[in-house]
């Protein structure tokens, strides 16, 4: 018998694992660049933070006390760690900003710029380096933000398909090359044709790298939307995380793979939120 004759599922909702989410959610292809972009691109981040200095309301003159070259260059232009000391109401503060090339000599004068209520909060007058050297360590996890954020919305919808969906069957009638290549394969768009519950024609369209999957069998499992047709997901598109069992249950393909599937936006969220934190408690 074909599998259209034997797949079945139950009336929804249906559970779904949690293995199964989490993989729908943060794991594929798409889903571990924009991870990986985000958790590379917290060091560019981590570069940038320390120089965003707000609520600087006071003035103060310092002395340069350490220079210190760093591992990062502008331009061919070695950035420069330069530590200072400055005095507020008999009070010695400490602090350092960085400069693009050696600006200042050990024991210099310079004014500090500080923030009255919390003079911890400072920089060297003028320090503030040009925006595109601000703006371009944000790229990747720029990038990277896109791209989880295109997986994510891509397998909440499989999720809400899986638990709530029609099933139907859909004929292949449009497979059409895009531009895109993911792991050096071409993607597709790929169009099907099928008939919802009132007999109805209805289209839906896909992009994927692994076409095959898609094309293996005369006709596809489809999982709409019963209240928009036009919405659906092809269910054996994720058939890496997913399988039904004999009694219609949405089955878990790897709890392994549900965990690893967590590493990287767990890292992110880790990073990322010390960063904030750190930011907020500069401030006071």
């Amino acid at each position: 018998m074909s599998r259209k004759e034997t797949l079945v599922l139950k009336p929804a909702p249906r559970a779904v694992p949690w293995s199964a989410k989490t993989c729908l959610l943060f794991g594929g292809t798409l889903g571990f660049l924009g991870w990986f972009f985000l958790a590379f691109g917290s060091v560019g981040v981590s570069f940038v933070v320390p120089e965003l200095r707000f609520g600087l309301d006071d003035y103060a003159d310092g002395t340069i006390s350490l220079i210190e070259p760093t591992s990062s260059s502008i331009n061919k232009e070695t950035v420069y760690r330069n530590h200072y000391t400055f005095e507020k109401e008999g009070k010695t503060y400490q602090g350092a900003s960085n400069t693009i090339g050696q600006q200042y000599k050990l024991g210099d004068k310079a004014g500090i710029e500080f923030q009255f209520s919390n003079p911890s909060n400072s920089r060297l007058e003028g320090d503030f380096l040009p925006i595109y050297v601000l703006l371009s360590p944000l790229l990747f996890p720029f990038v990277g933000l896109i791209l989880a954020l295109i997986r994510i919305r891509k397998g909440w919808r499989a999720i809400y398909m899986m638990a709530q969906g029609t099933l139907a069957w859909g004929k292949l009638t449009d497979k059409i090359e895009t531009k895109t290549q993911i792991n050096n394969q071409r993607v597709y768009k790929m169009v099907f044709v099928y008939r919802d519950e009132y007999d109805y024609a209805q289209r839906i369209s896909t992009r994927t790298h692994i076409p095959h999957v898609l094309e293996d069998e005369e006709e596809e499992p489809i999982l709409y939307h019963p209240e928009k047709p036009s919405q659906g997901v092809m269910a054996d598109e994720w058939q890496n995380y997913i399988s039904f069992s004999d009694d219609g249950r949405i089955l878990g393909k790897s709890v392994f793979l549900g965990v690893m599937s967590l590493v990287l936006p767990s890292v992110c969220t880790l990073g990322y939120g010390a960063l904030f934190v750190y930011m907020i408690a500069r401030q006071f």
